[in-house]
């Protein structure tokens, strides 16, 4: 079995992958259960008997789909940092697998404690050297929190163990939240005089810090790329960074300090959550000529702003749109007026992200959006889309068999699933237009490659039978949901990361 799951979790791709039928299940084997804490309930019970070819896929599922983007905004819910010490739990093997496989512990979140005991500090120190020492030589995604701390100085030597690794530190994300000013500014000091120049990996930066801190510890960060910030009005002044070479930038909560778009000549992927900014210059919109994504969330009281930007904005090079609204229904004509001809001068566009909250739940303005959408799109996700959307997808070109939106579409998503009765059909519909090799005029396209959900229903059978008829992926190859062993397992990986630690003789969790 070990050579089976070293096998499959370091080198997974498709020639070394291990198929169902070359591990059956043996029978007169059972794996040596681990002990773990009667204060929980014991979720790895099931999991120690289940067959091997079973686990060894559960193993490979975390090796290859354990990967962090710190930069992301439900970051702590998503990244539990128990994983590698839960795996471990499950079997004495489990454990010795664990311990050398480095890609497991790439990922460190530490929340600095409030208020905390000697003991405790020096069991969560003990915790993180082990940590540290299993990842080995592989980058690391660091994650660095601090919850209404009085003083940071009892857990500076925590932050010294973990900066002694900085040249490793491929993604860094910083939170402070209830923290006094001159708390957060000792943190910075001590943090810039460790890590200062001293961070050549460093590829990705999300910081939560305060709208009032300075520091210039990321000033030297060759390899910078990715910059995610909150509450940063001025940012620019306050926090000395290679702008030259940031490709994406991500604001949370407020606007984008327009002289930042000076600084980015490069800037490639700019996402706006929040307050819409005024660039009443326009001299600045020729600074986003570079730009291949755009992500903005745009809000009923941000329509002036809205307006402005998309009035003058241009976009030659946008190949991926997501666009997030929120609106009363008076605005609906407001967003409808700005939008669509923005989106009938982007014909660059490949993919288009699209949701719509509002109060009526309806949303006629989006077909429109839609129909204002270049016809060679491939790419297209609905959050939460109303009938009308699917059923525009569904219609046919008058006296054809072609696709009257998007011919060549590619990849669906629907995300979830709309709440009325004929959603199955008009997606089925969708599929069927969609599956064959249609022409449109001197050039052939290819039909519908992929549709995925985010859920799996009883009803959804004949879906399903259709896409596996047609060679479409459904859900895509990370997540085959047509494969009712693999769905059965999903709860069980949610059970693994609800399993408490292993409580013999080690530290605390370090969240």
């Amino acid at each position: 079995m070990l050579e089976a799951l070293d096998g499959y979790c370091i080198h997974d791709t498709p020639a070394t992958r291990i198929p169902d039928i070359e591990l059956p299940p043996p029978i007169s084997e059972r794996l040596l259960p681990l002990t773990t804490t009667n204060a929980y309930p014991n979720y790895l019970a099931s999991a120690r008997f289940l067959p091997e070819c079973i686990l060894v896929r559960i193993f490979g599922h975390y090796c290859a789909n354990d990967s962090v983007d710190v930069l992301e905004n439900e970051h702590y819910y998503k990244h539990p940092v128990t994983v590698p010490w839960t795996l471990g739990q499950v079997c004495f093997r489990w454990r010795a697998l664990v311990q050398s496989t480095s890609t497991l512990w790439t990922y460190v979140s530490i929340i600095f404690p409030h208020n905390a005991s000697r003991q405790r500090l020096q069991a969560i120190y003990s915790r993180l050297e082990t940590h540290l020492r299993n990842s080995g030589t592989q980058l690391l995604n660091i994650c660095l929190c601090a919850q209404e701390i009085a003083s940071f100085s009892p857990s500076a030597s925590l932050l010294e163990l973990i900066c002694s690794r900085s040249d490793r530190w491929e993604g860094l994300r910083l939170e402070f939240m209830g923290i006094e000013r001159n708390v957060r500014m000792d943190f910075l000091a001590y943090l810039s005089r460790l890590i200062k120049g001293r961070i050549p990996s460093l590829r990705r930066l999300f910081l939560d810090v305060g709208s009032d801190a300075r520091t210039g510890a990321f000033e030297i960060s060759p390899g910078l790329r990715e910059v995610a910030v909150r509450d940063g009005l001025g940012f620019i002044k306050r926090v000395p960074l290679p702008y030259e070479h940031i490709r994406l930038w991500h604001s949370h909560n407020w606007g984008i300090d327009s002289t930042l778009l000076r600084e980015m000549p490069h800037l490639s992927d700019l996402r706006i959550d929040g307050e819409f900014p005024f660039l009443r210059e326009y001299s600045l919109f020729q600074s986003l000529e570079t730009l291949t994504c755009l992500s903005l969330t745009c809000k009923s009281s941000h329509t002036n702003g809205l307006a402005h930007f998309f009035g003058w904005a241009d976009l030659p090079n946008l190949r991926e749109f997501r666009l997030y609204l929120q609106w009363h229904d008076e605005d609906e004509l407001s967003f409808t007026e700005v939008l669509v001809p923005f989106l009938s001068r982007c014909g660059a566009i490949k993919s288009f992200w699209y949701a719509s909250f509002n109060d009526r739940h309806s949303d006629e303005g989006g077909v429109e959006f839609l129909e204002a959408l270049p016809p060679s799109l491939e790419s297209l996700t609905l959050i939460y889309p109303y009938y009308p959307l699917l059923d525009a997808l569904g219609d046919r070109e008058t006296l054809s068999d072609t696709p009257r939106l998007f011919p060549n579409l590619k990849q669906l998503g629907v995300v979830p699933l709309p709440k009325c009765s004929s959603w199955e059909e008009c997606m089925t519909k969708i599929v069927r237009l969609r599956t064959s090799r249609q022409k449109t005029g001197l050039a052939e396209v290819s039909g519908l490659e992929r549709v995925w959900v985010d859920e799996l229903e009883e009803n959804m059978k004949e879906l399903v039978g259709l896409c596996a008829r047609k060679d479409i992926q459904f859900n895509g190859p990370s997540l085959p949901w047509n494969s009712t062993e693999l769905s059965n397992l999903c709860q069980l990986f949610r059970d693994f990361r609800l399993a408490p630690p292993d409580s013999a003789g080690e530290p605390e969790v370090l969240d």
